[in-house]
């Protein structure tokens, strides 16, 4: 299970995760050859992984034929925290749904829909700076020459009277790649700032503290639920409460998750940078989503975004 996290954290689409497994004679939990992209997706969204259990996701709606269904809006649902030993973290959880979000919508509510590809290492993550749309790969043939480029896809499909961005050879983005990484080398060299400074462990324990006074007051809703009949008002009242604090702490834990994630970002570019001899001297494709985040196009310049929130502008 790590392991399909990992991979989706690295950038890997669903698709590949699910080939990868396969290529590597992974089973599935059923001990079949073959996974399904849906079941891979169902993984990355099950809170069991992280400890977690949602009560009620199907109802007896004949209680004499024993039939079931999904429950929708028939009856409430109950989310159980600590409800057995976790698998994933819960940062490590939120990372991926926060992820699962921005691939589903990669432009922005308002923008035209893209599908998330990682086919390639700069997939997803080179933004136009004219239009905000995506840049997608191309290859060009011309008089026999080969030539990988990536271009804005809505120049590709409304022309350039709707966008007039230019192309980006992809040579001389891995170049320009290679160069941004050494900047911030060497900023990082030259500051040699401790991670824990950059860290805010003050609002990481409150966003903690939030979380767990939350949980003891839905723990305390769920007891006193224990003692009413189904068919009792008070069932509906308490569980709508029940409903209304787990949302709340959704929240909580969403924050403290994109808290920790930065934190795990800051530490894991510092360890990067210091495990480095010396300046990178070739490109190398792993470098790319391990260390960007977005990489922005712009007429006369590319604006590389870091992990760590850390932006890189380089002039062509």
């Amino acid at each position: 299970m790590r392991r399909i996290y990992d991979d989706f954290l690295g950038g890997m689409s669903i698709k590949q995760i699910k080939d990868a497994l396969e290529a590597d004679g992974i089973r599935n939990g059923a001990g079949n050859k073959r996974w399904q992209e849906s079941n891979l997706h169902q993984i990355l969204t099950n809170e069991k992984y992280i400890g977690d259990a949602l009560l009620q996701k199907t109802w007896t709606y004949n209680t004499l034929k024993k039939k079931r269904r999904k429950n929708r809006t028939d009856a409430p649902k109950y989310y159980v925290s600590g409800n057995h030993e976790p698998i994933i973290s819960k940062e490590t959880f939120a990372a991926v749904q926060q992820e699962l979000a921005r691939r589903a919508d990669l432009l922005g509510e308002g923008k035209r829909k893209r599908i998330y590809s990682g086919k390639y290492p700069f997939s997803g993550m080179l933004f136009c700076g004219t239009c905000g749309d995506l840049y997608s790969h191309v290859i060009w043939s011309i008089h026999d020459r080969r030539q990988v480029v990536w271009r804005c896809m809505t120049r590709m499909q409304a022309g350039v009277d709707t966008c007039g961005s230019r192309y980006v050879d992809e040579e001389a983005l891995q170049t320009m790649a290679v160069k941004a990484i050494n900047k911030a080398f060497a900023i990082h060299q030259s500051t040699k700032e401790k991670v824990i400074e950059c860290v805010d462990e003050a609002l990481n324990e409150e966003l903690s503290d939030q979380a767990v006074a939350l949980e003891e007051k839905i723990r305390t809703l769920q007891l006193e639920l224990m003692g009413y009949r189904t068919d009792s008002p008070e069932v509906e009242r308490i569980g709508g409460e029940i409903i209304r604090l787990r949302n709340q702490k959704d929240e909580v834990l969403s924050q403290t998750a994109l808290s920790a994630q930065r934190t795990n970002e800051i530490r894991g570019l510092a360890s990067f940078f210091d495990g480095l001899a010396g300046p990178v001297e070739a490109y190398d494709e792993t470098y790319v989503r391990r260390l960007f985040s977005r990489i922005t196009v712009h007429e006369d310049r590319l604006v590389f975004t870091f992990k760590d929130g850390k932006e890189i502008t380089l002039k062509e």
